[in-house]
């Protein structure tokens, strides 16, 4: 018993460091974790906004390849182009509920350069509305509003 009392004996308290565990310098594998997570959030910006550049490029393949054969038809594509555009750059609250005037006004609202006026604007309200067959707008018309609606979609930047 009296050895088990000697190794007791030589037993010391715990001894805490005089100034405290420091994180610094941090270990190589946290330099890694850092490196690792900041190359997976400038990787992930980058393929969001190739996402979103190849809808661009998806949308001017669509209207340039578009052939005025019916002026309606054509123009509700274009409208239909346009928003989905807009899906990309804008809150959908922002233009999701408007149509005619304000559809239109909204448009030239975003764009400094290319503004719809004229034929080319009352097309654009009125194409979801009238009958396909209407006579009132010609495929001048239609092509008009299709060079207006590329140019729109070029000056967006995503």
């Amino acid at each position: 018993m009296n050895g088990s009392q000697d190794i007791l004996a030589q037993l010391r308290d715990i001894h805490e460091p005089v100034q405290g565990v420091s994180i610094f310098p941090i270990a190589p594998a946290w330099w890694g974790l850092f490196l690792l997570l900041l190359l997976l959030y400038f990787l992930v910006k980058f393929i969001i906004k190739k996402i979103k550049q190849s809808k661009k490029r998806y949308v001017l393949k669509v209207l340039k390849n578009l052939e005025i054969e019916n002026p309606i038809e054509s123009a509700i594509i274009c409208s239909n182009m346009l928003r989905r555009v807009c899906l990309l750059q804008f809150k959908r609250s922002e233009f999701a509920k408007i149509y005619g005037d304000e559809w239109v006004e909204f448009l030239n609202d975003k764009s400094e350069k290319i503004k719809f006026q004229e034929q080319a604007k009352s097309l654009l309200i009125d194409a979801p509305y009238i009958q396909k067959e209407t006579k009132k707008y010609s495929k001048e018309d239609a092509e008009e509003l299709k060079i207006l609606t590329i140019k729109w979609v070029e000056g967006r930047a995503f």
